[in-house]
């Protein structure tokens, strides 16, 4: 038994069938169309749509006894052209699959694969395919839609896995770590309202870009005051103000800064203080500052299950590293850890490998069965 017996076409031709169509956070309709008609392909697999949005949830009871055990991966895609001559590159212009969800999408299949050939006997596997993990969306919804029991006759799972591909760290090899594992960011937008005036009489207005600049550089400064030792940042993101006029001051200005922290804490703090200082110059300099919170990610904090993932990657014969602080990058999976157990580690993309969200990223289809190969050794694991 192989795998043309299980999805009628090779793992590898469902990645790159992925890559050439990829779509979109909330937009991701055809992808969970494709998964769900290819996991109806396995025998006694319970396909459930439209979780949290155009979420996929797949269930398979393998025997009687052990816990449910769930593995996610996520459906969308990037903005991003790509610059790619590959045969299977993306047919949607200007989006892209530059982070490898479509390659953790496969490791999922993978995962399916190695449990059809060598079946277990007892447990029982869920998998989630998750929409909307770009803009810290998915998760969020997919998580309470399962806290909820919002879906009649889908089992609770016992513990939640998943991995993220990383370039720059060794091909094939996983990096383990409990506690933080991925940094909490949130991007924070100031629409300041202003009152233009002539430029040679500038003192008649208020102008909001000279505000926007006060502003963005005393945001910047607010990692500094969280304290030494502590990871916080402040990326400025962009700056719009005025019009193609030079005699007049403009009308308003719209900042957006990106807030990231090793802890949702600390996070949570640089926000309200943030917040604060646009109340302040509001009221000193007679604007109005709208504020808004987009694409709020909670740190990513790991259950202890380091041990039993060291033990699992061993078992698969899959080198294993430990990792000494977390990502500065975020990760939505964070959401899971109120639904269950949660543990995500990261699976090494090579040295060769560009970095994720660039034109030319592409998952590296090699590290496909490193992946579905620990996965697996951890669902024998943690059925017990």
């Amino acid at each position: 038994m192989g795998y043309k017996y299980v999805f009628g076409t090779s793992v590898l031709s469902i990645r790159q069938a992925l890559h050439q169509t990829p779509e979109l956070s909330g937009k991701e309709e055809g992808t969970a169309a494709f998964i769900a008609s290819k996991l109806s392909m396995v025998d006694g697999m319970e396909i459930y749509r439209n979780v949290g949005g155009h979420g996929v949830v797949a269930t398979k009871n393998y025997g009687h006894g052990g816990s449910v055990i769930a593995f996610r991966a996520e459906l969308d895609a990037l903005p991003i052209s790509e610059d790619s001559d590959q045969s299977y590159t993306s047919r949607n212009e200007g989006i892209s699959h530059a982070c490898g969800h479509d390659g953790h999408m496969a490791i999922l299949f993978k995962l399916v694969e190695n449990l059809e050939i060598k079946k277990p006997h007892r447990g029982s596997l869920m998998l989630i395919f998750q929409p909307a993990e770009e803009t810290g969306e998915g998760a969020k919804k997919v998580s309470e839609a399962l806290l909820n029991k919002e879906i009649p006759g889908l089992p609770s799972a016992d513990y939640i896995f998943a991995l993220h591909n990383v370039p720059g760290l060794e091909k094939s090899k996983v990096y383990l770590k409990d506690g933080a594992f991925a940094c909490a960011s949130a991007g924070i937008a100031f629409a300041i309202q202003g009152i233009t005036a002539h430029a040679a009489h500038p003192e008649e207005g208020v102008n909001p870009l000279e505000i926007a600049t006060i502003l963005m550089q005393d945001v910047q400064a607010l990692p500094v005051k969280m304290g030494d030792n502590v990871l916080a940042m402040a990326t400025p993101i962009s700056l719009h103000s005025g019009i193609d006029s030079f005699g007049t001051s403009p009308a308003d200005a719209q900042l957006r800064l990106t807030l990231r922290a090793g802890t949702t804490e600390v996070l949570d703090q640089m926000i309200s203080e943030a917040k604060d200082l646009a109340k302040l110059y509001a009221k000193t300099e007679g604007c109005n500052i709208q504020t808004q919170v987009h694409e709020y990610f909670p740190a990513t904090v790991n259950s202890a299950f380091t041990a039993q993932a060291t033990q699992a990657a061993s078992l698969a014969g899959i080198g294993s590293f430990p990792l000494q602080s977390a990502f500065r990058w975020s990760e939505d999976f964070a959401w899971f850890s109120s639904y269950c157990p949660s543990y995500m580690f990261a699976l090494g993309a090579g040295f060769d490998c560009h970095p994720l969200h660039s034109p030319d990223y592409d998952f590296p289809d090699e590290i496909t069965e490193a992946g579905a190969s620990v996965f697996t050794k951890l669902f024998m694991e943690f059925i017990s």
